[in-house]
């Protein structure tokens, strides 16, 4: 499969990977748990909607 770029230092990654392994940033899209709207990577908040968005670092976290 293809590595996927990181957006922030472009260094290429393994394609499952949730964050660069290089600056820590995220790789993925964030999708809204309130409205389903696809945000960018490193967003805190939703563009539609203004709900916070949690990030695949914090999920399962205690």
């Amino acid at each position: 499969m293809k590595p996927i770029p990181c957006p922030k230092c472009d260094k290429d990654n393994d394609c499952d990977a949730e964050f660069c392994d290089a600056c820590g940033s995220p790789l993925r899209d964030a999708k809204c748990a309130s409205c389903g709207t696809t945000n960018k990577p490193d967003s805190s908040f939703c563009k539609k909607c203004g709900s916070k968005l949690e990030s695949a670092g914090s999920a399962g976290s205690p």
